[in-house]
């Protein structure tokens, strides 16, 4: 329609210009430099029909600039004319634009609101989210407080349930991870609790605790390895593993309350690196003065160097400790082996059994009766073994297999 309505106006334009192009050239401006002013010729008088002629001739020249003018004035007029057709379309094209521009701006507009609803899902998502973690982790944490007491009442099974249901919560959780490593490894599922101190350490942060029990881990696969290359390797790890755990907390201790120079202590014992374990020891009971685990072990120490007289005033020592102890936490197995250990050598051997006995219907893992066996037979290779050793021993071994064969 545009192209139209210009289209015409120009043929009209043309079409006022061309009737120009045939006025009288009188009418026309002239150009150019004018010539020398002609000399008029001397003429006879003009007769009457010559100045009729002239004056029909002044006339028709006269009605021809009328025209002219009125033909210039309706260009004026139709020049108005194109001019209001000319800004009514020009009107028309930026109202057309202007339509267009808002119906872009309304597109733009509904498709920020689909944007901004979007957010807002993502955001509800989000929040929910965010909500729902929280939730869950103040559920594993009150799971952890309950795993907590499970294991001052020395329930490695009952501990080691609720620790799991705990990880399911919140399993990047450092401390649940840390826990559940000891607890298999208590259980002595080795390579489950490998997998969750190595998660509890992949933050990439000291961890001394996690650091500790995964030096404890290794060195119990050095005991098993039979390629003494292997094992040898196993304790090397396990030894730097100890080393950085006390580096960076020399206080640190493991999931039963004891030094970790106690636990490293324990691996030198088993490399007969008898003066660096009883350092370890000696620096173990001062950081846990209350514990027997230190003293118990110097006396084992000294007695299998032959210092009997020294030996047995620190086994006089951690029997006090482990009968007060044991007044105040009668489940407490652990503390009940060390003074089952201290009257064996001290010649209390039906008391020994009977606290054996004891200790023994309180275990639901073999794990700390292997411990115990294996200290008794360092005990059997002593200068001086302590008399009815081998009947203890063998209590201990068939505890061993009942629980071996009831799990």
């Amino acid at each position: 329609m545009k192209r139209s309505v210009f289209a015409g106006l120009l043929l009209l334009t043309l079409c006022l210009f061309s009737s120009l192009a045939w006025l009288p050239a009188a009418a026309q401006e002239p150009t150019g430099t004018p010539g020398p002013a002609p000399t008029a010729p001397s003429a006879p008088s003009a007769s009457p029909d010559d100045i009729l002629a002239a004056a029909n001739k002044a006339s028709a020249d006269a009605n021809q600039a009328v025209n002219l003018v009125n033909s210039m004035l309706s260009f004026i007029q139709v020049a108005g004319v194109i001019g209001t057709i000319l800004a009514a379309l020009s009107a028309a094209a930026f109202g057309y634009t202007g339509l267009r521009t808002i119906s872009e701006y309304r597109g733009e507009l509904n498709k920020a609101r689909a944007e901004l609803d979007e957010m807002r899902a993502r955001l509800e998502a989000e929040t929910a989210e965010v909500r729902g973690q929280g939730n869950r982790a103040i559920r594993a944490l009150s799971l952890m407080q309950l795993g907590e007491q499970q294991l001052e009442s020395r329930n490695i099974k009952a501990a080691l349930r609720v620790y799991r249901e705990a990880y399911d919560l919140d399993p990047e959780n450092r401390a649940i991870n840390y826990f559940l490593g000891e607890l298999y490894i208590q259980d002595r599922d080795i390579e489950k609790g490998i997998h969750h101190l190595e998660l509890a350490l992949s933050g990439g942060e000291d961890y001394a605790p996690a650091e500790a029990a995964l030096a404890y881990a290794l060195r119990l696969q050095g005991d098993r390895a039979k390629d003494p290359n292997e094992r040898n390797l196993r304790y090397s790890e396990a030894e730097n593993r100890f080393l950085k755990a006390l580096k960076s907390d020399p206080a640190v201790r493991d999931i039963n309350g004891e030094s970790v120079y106690g636990v490293l202590g324990g691996l030198y014992k088993r490399q007969n690196r008898i003066a660096d374990a009883i350092r370890c020891y000696e620096e173990a009971a001062r950081i846990t003065p209350q514990s027997t685990y230190p003293v118990v072990n110097l006396a084992m120490l000294l007695f299998m160097d032959g210092r009997l007289d020294e030996a047995k005033e620190y086994f006089r020592r951690s029997a006090a400790m482990s009968s007060r102890l044991l007044d105040a936490n009668p489940a407490d197995y652990w503390t009940r082996l060390d003074l089952t250990t201290a009257q064996l050598v001290l010649g209390q051997v039906d008391d020994a059994k009977r606290n054996l006995t004891s200790a023994t219907r309180q275990l639901q893992s073999a794990s700390p009766l292997e411990i115990f066996l294996g200290d008794l037979q360092r005990l059997r290779n002593a200068p001086q073994p302590p008399p009815d050793i081998d009947q203890i021993i063998d209590t201990v071994q068939q505890a061993i297999n009942r629980i071996g064969a009831s799990a």
